[in-house]
């Protein structure tokens, strides 16, 4: 298994960082051991600060105030199945999907997703610390607010409409703008 491939990364006797926990899925309950020491943590980050991408995206939607819909998510790209894999073992969250090249000397590309807002949150709040670039770390630290704020907010559906603070829309533009290549 690959979990067992890569188990050897930052494996280190440190008791706090391993958390055991119980989740239900799909009325099943598996318990998975959610393990990230400091190397794992600066590896995760390391990768998305290379070839990862944290955004906030805008959809349209009918029911919503301001006709959209936002989300944070985050993105991995690479061409080494292998390496996705790994961070998604480690991660346990999102999702794996494969972007075919049309140009055969051109190997595939593989995309790693974490779209649900917990997960997105989760993930942000160990790796915030160990983000290289200051731009990473300022998207993350904005992401994170906009996670906070999205989650806090009991009342999210008003009469069937999604509603947004003004706050959550200014972050969004600037997590947009700082994404701009050349910025």
């Amino acid at each position: 298994m690959l979990t067992d491939r890569f188990s050897h990364i930052g494996r280190e006797e440190e008791d706090e960082d391993i958390c055991v926990r119980n989740v239900t899925v799909e009325k099943h309950t598996k318990e998975w051991v959610y393990m990230l020491n400091d190397f794992r943590k600066g590896y995760l980050a390391g990768i998305i600060d290379g070839e990862g991408t944290l955004m906030i995206r805008r959809h349209r939607a009918l029911g919503s105030s301001t006709g959209y819909t936002y989300s944070a998510f985050l993105t991995i790209a690479n061409t080494e199945l292998s390496i996705i894999e790994a961070v998604k073992d480690m991660i346990e969250a999102g999702y794996i999907c494969t972007h075919k090249r049309k140009n055969v000397v051109q190997k595939d590309c593989y995309l790693f997703h974490v779209t649900r807002m917990k997960d997105v949150y989760r993930v942000l709040t160990e790796l915030q610390d160990y983000f290289m670039s200051k731009r990473k770390q300022l998207i993350c630290k904005l992401i994170l607010e906009f996670c906070e704020s999205r989650m806090s907010y009991t009342n999210t559906w008003k009469g069937g409409r999604s509603v947004y603070t003004m706050r959550e829309i200014e972050i969004f533009e600037e997590v947009k703008k700082l994404n701009k290549r050349g910025v």
